[in-house]
């Protein structure tokens, strides 16, 4: 069956969004499963007439398939991202996992279309739609296996590692996590379970490497309280105060315990007007609600696609973060990867100082519609339009 998730362009007018509208039918096929959505439920939802509908995506049943197959798509990607990336095999696995966990807290509850077996999304007389779910989960199980054969062969794990089986059991892990998330499991302990399983598959530290993702074995911190002090418990370290945040910094909730209420957040410089008017968040904030409105902006202005830690190093109460994201602007469609460096300053388990810094060039040039850029760098050049 082919993959329709291509958007054709709308006679007579703009191009429409494809991702945007396939993530709608995808929020009504959830509520109504495959049977019962209807052509007036996709048009409403979407905000496109049938006729537009029709001539991107075709009849109702190919617009469900194409948005059950953008979904699995979209899965399988963000677990990719990390195998392909992380400098080592423990941080690729263990970033997988977590990004899982991510995907399924902030995007609508129906995700999980690759693991899906549920006859309520999935009718199980489309043998070709399963056969499309089956190869997308077989394709992540080899990349999985190949990173691990990787880390055999770099001595980060021990020559006899069965990495066929270890490839599966992720997959199984990947698999639950989905249900777990959608029966509303709170994401601290999940992600220490996670750390715990990536310890026990045998992972040798790299020689040099002065960060680790693992807080020790069965000894994962508890949360900060919801109190300004947490007097009366020990407060977790920096540098597992900041992941902490990181993995969650989307929920409010996380945001409010684990950062002070005067919190000062940087976002990109300092202040600058004409960058604000393209990213509003831009700019320094005082308050938790400055990160936790930056955050959901960037989730509207871009789709995450990946956001992938890397490295994590801390002295004192600094805390420093390097990583990579890959981002779509929702209103062009214009895909950007970019290297991010997080800076944090940390008191008592909270944080007091958060710095966001990324290739903002990058970034921003998502936004750009059209037009040229003059510049004049090179004191014995001319100058360059771009």
């Amino acid at each position: 069956m082919a993959n329709k998730t291509e958007t054709r362009p709308r006679q007579g007018g703009d191009a429409v969004n494809g991702s945007v509208v396939l993530r709608k039918v995808m929020e009504v096929l959830s509520v109504k499963g495959f049977a019962r959505a209807s052509i007036a439920d996709l048009t409403s939802a979407a905000g496109v007439d049938s006729g537009t509908l029709h001539k991107t995506f075709g009849t109702r049943d190919e617009i469900l398939r194409s948005a059950i197959q953008f979904c699995a798509d979209t899965e399988a990607s963000l677990a990719q991202e990390p195998l392909r990336v992380s400098p080592t095999g423990r941080e690729a696995i263990l970033s997988m996992l977590e990004e899982n966990v991510r995907l399924r807290r902030h995007w609508p509850r129906y995700c999980g279309c690759l693991f899906a077996f549920n006859a309520f999304v999935i009718p199980q007389e489309d043998a070709s739609l399963q056969e499309f779910l089956i190869e997308r989960r077989r394709s992540l199980s080899k990349q999985i296996r190949l990173r691990l054969v990787r880390s055999v062969h770099e001595g980060e794990l021990p020559q006899d590692t069965n990495c066929e089986l270890v490839a599966n059991l992720c997959l199984t892990l990947l698999s639950g996590l989905t249900s777990r998330v959608l029966d509303g499991a709170p994401p601290g302990p999940l992600f220490r379970s996670l750390e715990l399983f990536v310890n026990a598959i045998g992972f040798a530290p790299r020689p040099g490497r002065a960060i680790s993702h693992a807080s020790p074995l069965g000894k994962a911190p508890s949360p900060a309280k919801n109190d300004e002090s947490s007097q009366g418990e020990e407060a977790m370290k920096p540098k597992e105060t900041v992941q902490a945040l990181l993995n969650d910094i989307r929920n409010p909730e996380t945001v409010r315990d684990l950062c002070m209420p005067d919190v000062t957040y940087v976002s990109l410089n300092y202040s600058n007007p004409d960058l604000r008017r393209i990213m509003p968040w831009c700019g320094t904030g005082k308050g938790r609600d400055a990160i936790s409105q930056t955050f959901h902006d960037v989730s509207e202005y871009w789709r995450i696609d990946s956001f992938v830690p890397e490295a994590i190093v801390g002295e004192d109460g600094n805390v420093a973060v390097f990583g990579r994201f890959t981002y779509t602007s929702t209103k062009l469609r214009k895909t950007v990867t970019s290297p991010f460096a997080i800076f944090c300053k940390v008191l008592n388990g909270k944080v007091t100082y958060m710095q966001f810094m990324e290739d903002t060039f990058a970034t921003a040039a998502s936004f750009r519609s059209g037009g040229s850029w003059m510049f004049q760098s090179d004191p014995h050049g001319g100058e360059v339009e771009i």
